[in-house]
C-alpha cells in the first residue's frame, strides 16, 4: 500500500493500526510512504476479519485518511488426528489391546481407521465409538520378530492422518 501527500511537498506520512483484526495474526511493516502488512487467520476460524489503518501527515497531524480491508476467510477442511500412542512392548502368549482415539477439529462424527499394512492374523480392529476404535489381540508365544503397523483415520471428506508404530514382541524373562 502507497500513499501519497500531494499538498505539501517533502512531507513524511506515519501510518497507524486503529483496529486490530479480531481473528487474526496481523503484522505490518512501512518504510518512506510505503506499508506491507500480513493477515494470518486464527486456526479453525472463517468468516470475516478486518483492520482499519490511518495515514497521518507528521506536519500536520489534523490531515490524515484511513482505510479498512475486509477479510474474508472461507473454511477449510481439517484433518482428523490420533489423540493416543499405543504401548508397544507385547508379553508374548498374554492379550493386547490398543484403545484408540481420534477427533475431527470439524466435528465431522463419520471417522474411519483402517490399517495400511497387512495385519497380523492375530490381530483385529473394531470400532467401539465415533470417535473410538481398537486394535487387539492374543500375541502368540511363538511371536519372534517385530511388527510395523500403519494405520489411518479418514473423515467424510477424505482428510485424512496416518499413524506408524512398530510392536515388539517380549518374552517375560525380558522384563
Amino acid at each position: 500500500l502507497r500513499v501519497e501527500d500531494i499538498d505539501t511537498a517533502n512531507s513524511k506520512l506515519e501510518w497507524k493500526i486503529d483496529k486490530y483484526p479480531e481473528d487474526g495474526n496481523f503484522s505490518y511493516e512501512y518504510s518512506d510512504n510505503n506499508l506491507t502488512f500480513r493477515y494470518k487467520p486464527n486456526p479453525d476460524f472463517f468468516g470475516f476479519d478486518e483492520v482499519k489503518i490511518i495515514s497521518v501527515d507528521t506536519e500536520d497531524p489534523l490531515s490524515s485518511d484511513s482505510i479498512v480491508f475486509r477479510f474474508e476467510v472461507s473454511n477449510v477442511a481439517d484433518p482428523p488426528v490420533f489423540l493416543s500412542t499405543p504401548y508397544n512392548g507385547l508379553l508374548k502368549g498374554t492379550p493386547w489391546q490398543y484403545e484408540i482415539l481420534i477427533d475431527d477439529p470439524d466435528h465431522d462424527m463419520d471417522l474411519i481407521v483402517d490399517s495400511l499394512n497387512l495385519l497380523p492374523d492375530w490381530l483385529t480392529l473394531r470400532r467401539k465409538s465415533s470417535n473410538q476404535w481398537v486394535l487387539s489381540g492374543m500375541v502368540p508365544s511363538d511371536q519372534i520378530s517385530s511388527q510395523e503397523i500403519v494405520l489411518r483415520v479418514t473423515d467424510s471428506q477424505d482428510n485424512f492422518e496416518e499413524q506408524s508404530f512398530e510392536l515388539f514382541f517380549l518374552d517375560f524373562s525380558d522384563i
